[in-house]
């Protein structure tokens, strides 16, 4: 019997403010990923963000699996495979959902390896490592590969991370305007040379944040999302910006990141009734001037993604 693999890959969070680019975290919002080996190569793809799924070898899937496969010098794991995604995380939309499908394309091809050629395969590290050099900047796929909260440090193709706390009773609210923010142009608005006290600025709040969630300090974590290197070039394009955010700290949040490059927003709150009152808020604000919108809460996903192996009588939960 041909087996089969399945794994579930977060959403993620990157930036968190001043941590542009180093700084990301996962939350419990999936794509599921599932694989099998077949005799001719295929994709098929349901949920919400299915649309926007390329059926083709371009799928980012597809790449982070022949990567890998070709990293390790794999010589025995079949090539060809009948890929089928649950598409939840929206293209687009600031959730990591590039990051989702490397890290689950990688993920799938490391474990078909461990089961074809153990010797082959690799180290979750290893896995974190190579999809950093595939996509560029760890923000995304660090979370998207380990779970939680992380800072990592991209350098001259050498990669550190470290873990960051997270309040336990943290839970936030995401909402989503119905805008396609593309991250190659999100980027082209962004300054090319960033001032002395902008750089000064970012490099204390990006500090003050790390303290804060060591420290696990709501009060202090309040006021260390400041940024000047990107939300303020990128959230002029977002509908209401200023009207939503006003809201849900009136709703009693704590603070407002830009999720990735956006449009998604990530509302920090101290509990579930908070978190509620500010999708509610932002809901309403981009209701009232007519603007098409998701808006709901979410938890840390604080757990490292596992690979399943699965065969005919048993199939991933739904």
């Amino acid at each position: 019997m041909m087996p089969k693999f399945s794994v579930d890959i977060a959403a993620t969070s990157a930036n968190l403010g001043p941590g542009f680019d180093c700084m990301g975290l996962a939350i419990n919002r999936y794509n599921r990923f599932t694989i099998t080996p077949d005799e001719m190569f295929s994709i098929n793809a349901k949920g919400p963000a299915a649309p926007a799924i390329p059926r083709t070898k371009d799928n980012l899937v597809v790449q982070g699996l022949e990567l890998l496969l070709h990293h390790v010098g794999a010589v025995q794991t079949p090539r060809r495979w009948r890929i089928d995604i649950q598409a939840d995380i929206p293209a687009g939309s600031g959730l990591g959902s590039s990051a989702s499908a490397i890290a689950g394309g990688m993920l799938l091809g490391n474990e078909m390896v461990g089961y074809y050629e153990p010797r082959r395969q690799m180290s979750r590290w290893e896995v974190v490592q190579l999809a950093t050099a595939m996509e560029g900047h760890p923000d995304n796929v660090t979370p998207a590969l380990l779970g939680g909260a992380w800072l990592s440090v991209y350098e001259e193709h050498k990669l550190q991370s470290f873990a960051l706390s997270l309040p336990e009773n943290l839970v936030f609210a995401v909402g989503t305007p119905q805008i396609h923010v593309s991250t190659d142009e999100s980027r082209k608005a962004l300054s090319a040379l960033v001032p002395r006290h902008d750089a000064i600025y970012n490099t204390a709040q990006a500090a003050r944040l790390v303290l804060a969630l060591e420290r696990r300090d709501l009060s202090l974590l309040r006021d260390a999302f400041g940024d000047k290197i990107h939300e303020p070039y990128r959230t002029p394009s977002l509908p209401y910006y200023k009207e939503v955010v006003a809201a849900v700290l009136d709703a009693g949040a704590i603070t407002v990141t830009l999720s990735g490059s956006g449009p998604t927003l990530l509302v920090w709150c101290d509990s579930s009734e908070s978190a509620e009152c500010a999708a509610e808020a932002m809901q309403q604000v981009w209701s009232e001037h007519s603007v098409a919108a998701v808006c709901n809460t979410a938890l840390p996903d604080r757990t490292e993604p596992a690979v399943y192996r699965l065969d005919d009588s048993r199939e991933a939960d739904a």
